[in-house]
C-alpha cells in the first residue's frame, strides 16, 4: 500500500471512532468505582460497596476541605487505601493513597456523569529544516 492510501485508511478509522464518540456508543475503559451495565452505553456503579464508599469519601472530603492535597494527606494519616483497576474486568487492588490518584478521581469527567473523549490532540509541527516535532495539548 502507498503511504496515501495508508492516510486514507487511518483517517477513515479515526472518523468511525470520533462518528460514535458523537453518539455516545464508543466503550472506552471506565474509572475506578464504574462498571459497563448490559444496555448500550448503560455506566453502573461498581457492584463492590467498598469501592464505591472510598470513592465518595474522595469527594466528601474535598468537599470539607476543598483541596486535593488536604484529601491525600486525610487518607494517608487515616491509614486508608484506593482501589486501583489497571483494566475493566481485572482485579480490583488496594494500594496506597498517592497525590495524582487523588487528583485523577477529582478531576475525571466520569464521576461528574460526563461523557467525554478526544480532551487532548496531537500535532506534528514542521520547521524550517522540515523536521518534525510532536505536540500533544489538552482542549
Amino acid at each position: 500500500m502507498s503511504e496515501a492510501e495508508l492516510y486514507v485508511l487511518r483517517a477513515r478509522l479515526n472518523g468511525g471512532i470520533r462518528n460514535k464518540a458523537t453518539r455516545g456508543e464508543l466503550r472506552r475503559g471506565l474509572p475506578v468505582g464504574f462498571v459497563w451495565g448490559y444496555a448500550d452505553g448503560e455506566v453502573r456503579f461498581h457492584p463492590d460497596e467498598a469501592v464505591r464508599t472510598t470513592i465518595a469519601s474522595v469527594f466528601s472530603r474535598f468537599a470539607e476541605t476543598g483541596s486535593a492535597r488536604r484529601v491525600w494527606l486525610w487518607f494517608r494519616s487515616e491509614g486508608l487505601r484506593l482501589p486501583l483497576q489497571m483494566h475493566q474486568g481485572w482485579e480490583i487492588r488496594w494500594v496506597e493513597a498517592s497525590y495524582t490518584a487523588i487528583h485523577h478521581v477529582l478531576s475525571n469527567p466520569v464521576y461528574a456523569g460526563a461523557y467525554a473523549y478526544g480532551k487532548t490532540r496531537h500535532e506534528t509541527m514542521l520547521d524550517a529544516s522540515g523536521d518534525a516535532s510532536d505536540r500533544c495539548c489538552t482542549v
